[in-house]
């Protein structure tokens, strides 16, 4: 035995250097793990085993069906290419190779982890992956267990938009009880200033004190529209529906907005497309949209750059026979992040105190009661925000005539009495004397209890009644006057500022009868009494 050989029993130092490399003991593990495929298959786990070259040898079924890969196609390709998506790959073969060199901590081995995987295909999806490592060889072997997360993340994500929309309705509701107060408390003086100035114009007055009553009545009434359309977005009541020129809520909107954009120093241009078909909608509301989104316009061209500019237009498309009312400026433009939540009730950009993220969700609810659309993109030639309203036009997409309401026709009263109730003072003066212009005489009483024992001692033709009043409320008052006289439960008219209040609005459809909202107008007030009258003679 020469000197250089080893001791009789010894290991050949060759061998030895050979079986360091020699994948013998990794083999015979993956020898192990293959008389386990029974179990591996069986798991709901997608579970890929790999060595420490990044090589795979073994993939179960639950990992052919979640990548698209069959076994034969996985076993001997590198993991890296085979589902780690290319914007991970760096990253995962610096940590494997940090690891696996022993210049890397152990943070990912054990632990859950939720990531990406890449199928065959070539789609990322979510997935939660656990690794562990193989002891017991000289050469690591690696198990991933992985879960795909795309019905989890799908049925999450459908719980947050539930939760969303239960949170949605919440604050829809406290700003419906929110609003219900604030237009019974803003009803009842607005039915004063409104009557006041339509008394005014009335009287023989001097051109300049014509022009003071009959601006003091557009705002009255502009201010009426404005509660009427904010408790319809409430309501989510239907639009009333006539036809009117497609430009008129537009011009509307432009003179009502215009002080301010002259003041802000924004330059506003309006385009209007000759030869418009008319439109059939609410006008009312459509305007409101309109002004809504010019004052938005107005706030973000003011906080850009000097040289606030804003375009207007409507036109019409003849291809989708819709009306398109467009609004753009040269502001900031909205964020895409922005842009699927602008729409969201009380979601607003602006800083506290400058906007209540009302707005945006009541023209969007108006949009859509009309069948029709409102978007936000960037505007082409100012680079700012375009929103963009289209509302089909209807029937009168042809050009047939606007139509309009038949005219009111005073009532055949004679020489009748009426009873005013409301406990109100100034509100049942201002109906009593628009009353009086339409030549009936008429008695206030204010309260329930008042009227009823103003009804024992006169036979009232007509009977107008606020429905909220303190100590007997109208539809207590309604429901004792037919007991003691059934017959005049058909002379009954409401005049309400409280009708989304839901105990209100079931006993009005409950009991029948007429009504009206303030604020009282002379037009609104004979309707009532049109309607009143008719009833109480079938």
């Amino acid at each position: 035995m020469g000197k250089s050989d080893p001791p009789a029993g010894a290991a050949d130092p060759e061998a030895v250097a050979e079986s360091a490399f020699d994948p013998s003991d990794t083999e015979r593990l993956l020898a192990r793990l293959h008389e386990r495929s029974a179990i591996i298959d069986g798991a709901l786990d997608g579970i890929v085993v790999i060595d420490d070259t990044g090589i795979v040898r073994e993939f179960n079924k639950a990992a052919e069906a979640m990548f698209g890969y069959d076994r034969n196609e996985a076993i001997g390709a590198p993991i890296v290419e085979l589902i780690i998506p290319d914007v991970h790959r760096m990253q995962h073969e610096a940590g494997f190779e940090a690891y696996v060199g022993g210049k890397a901590d152990a943070r990912m081995i054990g632990n859950r982890i939720e990531t990406e995987a890449r199928r065959k295909c070539g789609a990322t999806f979510p997935v939660e992956l656990t690794i562990i490592e193989t002891a017991g060889t000289d050469r690591p072997v690696f198990a991933g267990y992985l879960r795909d997360l795309t019905r989890r993340r799908a049925m999450e994500a459908e719980m947050k938009r539930q939760s969303e929309e239960i949170h949605q309705s919440e604050k829809l509701g406290a700003m419906g009880a929110l609003l219900a107060n604030v237009a019974h408390e803003l009803n009842n003086p607005l039915s004063v200033v409104v009557g006041q100035a339509e008394l005014m114009r009335e009287q023989r007055l001097d051109e300049t004190m014509e022009r003071y009553a009959q601006r003091i009545l557009a705002a009255a009434n502009r201010s009426t529209e404005i509660v009427h359309t904010l408790l319809a977005a409430v309501r989510q009541k239907p639009p009333v529906r006539k036809g009117f020129e497609a430009s008129a809520p537009l011009v509307s909107s432009v003179d009502l907005v215009e002080h301010a954009y002259e003041s802000a120093g924004v330059e506003l241009k309006v385009e209007i497309e000759e030869n418009l078909p008319n439109l059939f909608g609410d006008e009312v509301q459509i305007g409101q949209v309109l002004a809504n989104l010019l004052t938005n316009a107005e706030h973000a061209a003011a906080a850009g750059a000097a040289g606030g500019k804003v375009n207007a237009s409507v036109s019409y498309d003849s291809a989708a026979a819709s009306m398109v009312y467009a609004v753009g400026d040269n502001g900031p433009g909205v964020d895409d992040d922005v842009r699927g939540r602008i729409f969201e009730p009380f979601f607003t950009t602006k800083e506290e105190g400058a906007g209540t993220g009302v707005g945006l969700a009541i023209a969007h609810n108006v949009a859509t009661a009309h069948s029709g659309t409102l978007t936000v993109g960037r505007h082409g030639g100012l680079g700012g925000a375009l929103f963009e309203l289209v509302i089909p036009a209807g029937d009168f997409a042809n050009g047939d005539a606007v139509a309009t309401a038949s005219p009111q026709q005073d009532p055949q009263t004679g020489s009748m009495r009426v009873l005013v109730v409301d406990d109100d003072i100034d509100v049942a003066e201002t109906i009593v004397e628009l009353l009086d212009m339409e030549g009936i005489e008429a008695d206030v009483a204010n309260g329930g209890r008042a009227a009823l024992e103003r009804m024992s001692e006169v036979d009232y033709a007509l009977i107008l009644s606020d429905l909220r009043m303190p100590g007997m409320d109208g539809a207590t008052f309604f429901k004792q006057a037919g007991v003691l006289w059934p017959e005049c439960a058909r002379r009954f008219g409401f005049i309400t500022g409280d009708s989304l209040n839901s105990s209100a609005a079931s006993f009005l459809k409950d009991a029948d009868v007429p009504v009206i909202e303030k604020p009282v107008t002379r037009d609104s007030l004979r309707s009532l009494l049109q309607k009143v009258t008719a009833r109480s003679t079938e």
